[in-house]
């Protein structure tokens, strides 16, 4: 989903790159003395503090280094043994400033690991645990205020439950013991809460896993568009569910005393047939956007979240121009042709109504940009459609710091930057009036071309001198110290600002922190 290529200019030095961004800082991964590659990068951090710890993880082994909001490093610490069978990162939750732990599952998501590690002893520890039951299936995670919580529901039931972690033992579930008749089915009628997460709108057999979305950021249509989401607001938790098309389901959990709201909010075109519609939904900043479509019209409907007042709607006939666009009907992810602009409405509602229907909106410079399209389903061998790459391309037990669970900022940017969908862009002001013009670029933009502009990992070398953050070569680094992937680059929300970590080309084992500014 990458925009038309901008032209930075940018001074190379240990502060100032550009125009919005900032070099904070670089270092070594000066832990790693062993001959395994590392294959991933993630952060955690702090959120009274401000602290943050960088993770290196190779095949064997995890270090660690923190750093304060000075990003000056703090202390360091590893852990020499992980094991190899928890490839999945989920989370991580904090006892104190000095004690974090990170937890982690295998690729059936059914047996689990916590990781403590603490900075004031330089002590490093691993858990095992499994759920309490065999037929509980996990969901979820979040982290508030450092504490880790992680969300599963019992097989064909409607108990939800919430472990509240202190450490890296399994502690007891708070258990919410839905009635039935408080969920819908895709049908309209009563339904358990498991099959809501585990039957879609089309009747088929999904993932129970949800999305969790960060709704301050461009999120690209291939996460938008996935019927089930997870947001945290303040201190509670709202899952929504897009199974049944007339209808929003919304649960909110406020995660400090585990009371919780249910409530349902209508979409665009209830009169026409579940089956001749596509339907989905997505909030942001207290304002809740819900689209229907099919091959012969298209409603999007902007309420109040809170009060459900109408503020805007949007109506689109197959007749009509799309004069509400600021981009072409761009179709992204073809097999035999990347990028394609289709032509008229008629194209486009086919295109987004026959795919996963999705809706994104987020607030640049006091204006709303607002995505409307779908996730491609491309043809395969003997004629059978389905979505490129998973969620977002991405299978979802593979790289640690890219998933559905542990970081959605760089999960959201992943999907950006390879996106697979047809949509179109538009431009509004505060009040929903359309904007004449081109969108500006959004923070996913300049990190993209900041890292074309700058290069990526060097994964060419077969030996590279490396010294201390203080000067002074102290070794001579191995062709394996540094992975050949991706998933050494890392992106997260600090502050009010978003960081890049990755390495540079040319810099194949110094590893740098640059700011974004939204």
């Amino acid at each position: 989903m990458k925009r038309k290529k901008l032209l930075l200019s940018f001074i190379v030095g240990l502060h100032v790159v550009g125009f919005s961004q900032e070099r904070l800082v670089e270092f070594e991964n000066n832990l790693n003395s062993s001959r395994y590659a590392t294959k991933e990068v993630f952060q955690v951090v702090n959120q009274e503090n401000k602290d943050f710890v960088m993770f290196f993880i190779n095949a064997k082994q995890v270090h660690s280094y923190m750093f304060n909001e000075d990003f000056e490093i703090k202390n360091k610490l590893s852990l020499e043994d992980k094991r190899r069978k928890y490839n999945t990162i989920i989370g991580y939750g904090l006892e104190n400033e000095l004690n974090y732990n990170l937890f982690l599952t295998n690729e059936k998501l059914n047996k689990f690991a916590g990781i403590g590690f603490s900075f004031d002893g330089q002590v490093s520890s691993l858990q095992e645990f499994t759920l309490s039951s065999y037929k509980e299936k996990f969901i979820q995670t979040v982290t508030i205020d450092n504490k880790f919580y992680m969300f599963t529901i019992n097989s064909e039931t409607s108990i939800l439950n919430i472990y509240e972690f202190d450490g890296v033992n399994l502690p007891k579930p708070h258990r919410l013991n839905f009635q039935m008749g408080e969920f819908l089915g895709r049908d309209g009628k009563s339904q358990t809460l498991y099959n809501v997460f585990k039957i879609n709108s089309r009747g088929n057999y999904v993932n129970i896993e949800t999305n969790k979305i960060d709704n301050k950021l461009p999120n690209p249509i291939e996460v938008t568009s996935k019927e089930k989401k997870l947001y945290v607001i303040d201190d509670h938790v709202v899952f929504t569910f897009d199974n049944y098309k007339h209808k929003t389901q919304i649960l909110t959990i406020n995660i400090k005393d585990y009371s919780y709201d249910i409530k349902t909010v209508t979409k665009p075109l209830e009169s026409i047939k579940l089956n001749q519609k596509s339907a989905n939904t997505y909030i942001n900043n207290n304002l809740i956007y819900t689209i229907a479509s099919n091959n012969k019209e298209m409603q999007v409907d902007i309420k109040n979240y809170r009060t459900g007042e109408i503020i805007k709607e949007i109506n689109l006939k197959v007749e009509d121009s799309i004069t509400f666009k600021n981009t072409p009907i761009i179709q992204e992810g073809g097999i035999y042709d990347n990028y394609r602009e289709l032509e008229s409405t008629k194209k486009f509602l086919r295109k987004i109504s026959s795919g996963d229907l999705g809706i994104s909106a987020y607030e640049q410079d006091s204006e709303h940009i607002i995505t409307i399209g779908s996730e491609k389903e491309v043809a395969r061998g003997g004629g059978m459609m389905m979505p490129m790459g998973g969620f977002g391309g991405i299978p979802i037990a593979t790289m640690g710091n890219s998933n559905i669970f542990f970081n959605p900022t760089y999960f959201a940017y992943n999907a950006y930057t390879s996106s697979k969908s047809t949509r179109i862009e538009c431009l509004f002001d505060a009040d929903f009036n359309h904007l004449d013009g081109d969108i500006k670029p959004n923070i996913f933009d300049r990190i993209d071309d900041y890292i074309d502009d700058t290069g990526k990992s060097n994964t060419t070398l077969s030996s590279v001198a490396s010294g201390s953050s203080k000067g002074g070569y102290q070794s001579i680094q191995k062709e394996s110290e540094i992975s050949d992937k991706k998933e050494t680059e890392t992106i997260f929300r600090y502050k009010d600002y978003i960081i890049l970590g990755n390495f540079t080309k040319g810099a194949s084992k110094t590893y740098f922190l640059t700011k974004f500014t939204e």
